[in-house]
């Protein structure tokens, strides 16, 4: 599903995480001054930027037990870089974005 606001395009991600991950996420956008889109963007950018360096970074899955889907909108530029990396590594877009905000939650300890 695709929203247009403020001239940008959106993508609907629906991705299965810790509620006290997404709640993790929310203060550091409201630290940050941003919203939470915006933190979602920047959380992902860096991970898809920081892991081509740094082989500590790999994928994670979700925990089945505690995970609720949360709905993200992420920019359709973000949203096409996280498809391109899922396709190259062979991993599903959700592995990509939930290994994101735990490896950057935890390097802004945050988690």
């Amino acid at each position: 599903m695709k929203k247009k606001k403020a001239n940008s395009i959106r993508t609907l991600h629906q991705v299965p995480m810790p509620p006290a991950y997404h709640g993790a996420v929310k203060k550091y956008a409201d630290e940050e001054g941003k919203i939470l889109n915006e933190a979602y963007d920047e959380i992902i950018d860096w991970f898809l930027t920081t892991a081509k360096s740094d082989p500590s970074l790999f994928y994670l899955m979700s925990p089945k037990k505690t995970s609720k889907y949360t709905s993200l909108w992420l920019s359709s530029r973000i949203s096409n870089k996280v498809k391109k990396q899922a396709e190259k590594d062979d991993v599903s877009m959700n592995r990509v974005v939930y290994s994101a905000m735990v490896h950057f939650l935890k390097s802004k300890n945050y988690l």
